[in-house]
């Protein structure tokens, strides 16, 4: 076993997100996965015959995201929060294993050289301007929030999804 790469004992129990989402962290030799909580907000309500669920994805940031069979929205995606270290996923069930590090009150990856700090992209500042808001409040299309959060990414990220973003990013979103 390679000594460098984390183990289920490197992880918490639990995860926080930027909405103030709890969600169970349950690890074991295999990998990781997000489990219900008492407290863990109502799956994303789906189409009838979908299966609704909580996931996860790793970038920048550890995301959570709600999906109807497998599809996510950016609207249903938060980052995971953070007051230390020993707060964020360490990740080792993937071919690359994946650190994060809280930084800014958000776990973010600890390759600082793929994930400079000072780069944000569109995808990630969807995420962070839809961050502060609870989940019920952004699952429909065309809500007022939903709409700002629209209009403060496309006022700091002009060059599409994998290009640049000005920071800090407008409004309330969430900054790195």
């Amino acid at each position: 076993m390679d000594a460098s790469r984390p183990t289920a004992a490197d992880n918490p129990n639990t995860l926080v997100d930027s909405s103030n989402a709890t969600f169970g962290w349950i690890c074991d030799s295999l990998g990781c996965v997000i489990v219900p909580e008492p407290n863990t907000p109502p799956i994303p309500p789906c189409e009838v015959g979908q299966v609704g669920g909580y996931g996860f994805m790793v970038g920048r940031f550890v995301t959570i995201l709600g999906s109807c069979d497998n599809a996510s929205f950016g609207n249903w995606q938060r980052p995971v929060a953070c007051v230390v270290d020993n707060d964020c996923p360490q990740l080792y069930q993937f071919s690359d294993a994946y650190r994060f590090e809280c930084r800014q009150g958000l776990c973010q990856n600890a390759d600082r050289v793929r994930f400079a700090l000072d780069v944000v992209i569109e995808e990630d500042a969807f995420r962070l301007c839809y961050g502060p808001f609870a989940r019920q409040d952004t699952l429909a299309f065309g809500t007022t929030t939903g709409e700002s959060v629209t209009a403060w990414v496309n006022s700091a990220c002009r060059d599409g999804l994998a290009g640049r973003c000005t920071l800090p990013l407008p409004g309330q979103c969430l900054n790195p």
